[in-house]
């Protein structure tokens, strides 16, 4: 069984799960003991930036692109003007002007500097620019130096408490339909070149080969052109054509090929992540009411506190521990996914979309621990720190109190209570 520590290579992302393009060695770079390379890592690299010209450096890796010339940091109108989009590089983000002003305006409640400049390092387009020791050198502070996990008194939270585990799961397995889910738009994708009767009959074995349940893995391009321009030359061949039955019938595959495999292909890819990436959720704040009452049996439940502050860099519980990004909007992945050379793919991609959630759930000041380690493993025991603390539910049973007292007095931790604030909508940690 995994226990997650450093040594044991399950824990690590290796290339032997990878199944999309690119070479594994950014996966392997993660799961690596990184303590003499952050001592590496200078001051400067990790210098925050303001969060406009964060945006207005390394234009061509950001999610929002930005023209140093005619973008005006401050200006409503210079930044909307600032926006561009390069013909082979298209931005991730396809907002109107006052989209992208808006979400500007709302960016600091929705993500801090430091998360920004994490992003920037460890999850660029390009997996050329990607930066591993200086993006866990920037996240490493901001690790909460507790972390919960709120229980009930399930057999099976019991049992788990006992042996000192939690369980990792498949985002198939979570309560959020939307969780890890991937969109992109498939026609700005790059695919080969070829004469309509060759890439119809390419398309048809790509089909065949989904159904199996093979993985998809691209090849490098020679002639690459994207999907929707060929689809354009397509229905031209097909319109200019004097055979009306031959013509009729490449017309009707080739709008069922628009119509469907877009969309097939989005469902397969995030088939893929929900289930070949293990995670471990933990919450930051435990007075958080609306945990207690859905995920610790409404109050009458407990929490367990983890110290992870006294965790070193290269225990992979911290260092594979990451914040959740709460969003407003789905994310389009297209720009991650549409690539000249599938060899340039991030494959770290997979933990990005495992970070993203919708806004309406960040209540839970979620962080969570991820590990691409393929589907068989994905579900699994998970061993962590010793509880540095219990904390009982405000309206905890007598008989479970005195449950969670035994254990705690047999394993010397603390024991606290989670208090109902008179006259408040607050709780508040006692010791008990």
């Amino acid at each position: 069984m995994c226990n997650g520590i450093s040594q044991c290579p399950n824990a690590i992302i290796t290339e032997k799960f990878c199944t999309l393009p690119g070479d594994g060695t950014a996966s392997k770079a993660l799961g690596e003991n990184s303590d003499a390379r952050l001592r590496q890592i200078h001051e400067t690299d990790i210098v925050l930036s303001d969060h406009l010209s964060a945006h207005n450096d390394h234009s061509m890796s950001d999610p929002l692109i930005f023209d140093r010339e005619t973008a005006h940091l401050g200006s409503r109108s210079g930044l909307a003007n600032g926006l561009r989009g390069a013909t082979t590089h298209p931005p991730i983000f396809l907002l109107s002007c006052l989209d992208v002003c808006e979400a500007l305006d709302h960016l600091p409640n929705i993500m801090e500097k430091w998360q920004r400049q994490f992003i920037r390092y460890l999850f660029p387009y390009s997996a050329q620019r990607t930066r591993i020791e200086a993006a866990f050198v920037v996240k490493h502070p901001h690790v909460p130096k507790r972390l919960y996990k709120f229980r009930s008194f399930l057999p099976q939270h019991l049992d788990a408490l006992d042996k000192g585990v939690l369980w990792m799961s498949s985002p198939d397995k979570f309560n959020d339909p939307f969780d890890t889910t991937v969109y992109f738009d498939a026609g700005r994708f790059f695919v080969e070149d070829l004469p309509l009767p060759e890439f119809l009959e390419k398309v048809k074995k790509l089909d065949e080969a989904r159904a199996r349940g093979e993985p998809f893995q691209p090849k490098p391009l020679v002639n690459p052109i994207p999907v929707k321009v060929l689809s354009e030359r397509m229905n031209a061949e097909i319109l200019a054509s004097e055979d009306r039955d031959r013509r009729d019938k490449l017309m009707a595959v080739a709008e069922q090929i628009m119509r469907t495999h877009a969309t097939q292909l989005r469902q397969q890819m995030t088939k893929y992540f929900r289930n070949n990436f293990s995670v471990l959720s933990l919450a930051g704040n435990p007075t958080a009411i609306l945990m207690w009452s859905h995920y610790a049996d409404s109050h009458r439940g407990f929490c367990i506190e983890y110290d992870f502050g006294s965790l070193p860099p290269s225990d992979l519980r911290r260092r594979l521990c990451f914040p959740v990004l709460y969003r407003g909007k789905r994310t389009d992945a297209t720009r991650y996914m549409a690539k000249r050379d599938p060899t340039d793919f991030n494959n770290l991609f997979g933990q990005y979309l495992c970070l993203l959630k919708e806004r309406q759930w960040s209540y839970e000041q979620e962080w969570r621990i991820v590990h691409a380690i393929g589907a068989p493993l994905a579900n699994r025991e998970f061993v962590m720190p010793v509880p540095s603390a219990i904390i009982l539910g405000s309206q905890v049973r007598p008989d479970d109190e005195r449950r969670i007292r035994d254990f705690c007095d047999r394993k010397k931790i603390p024991v606290k209570r989670a208090v109902e604030v008179d006259g408040q909508l607050e709780l508040l940690i006692q010791d008990a």
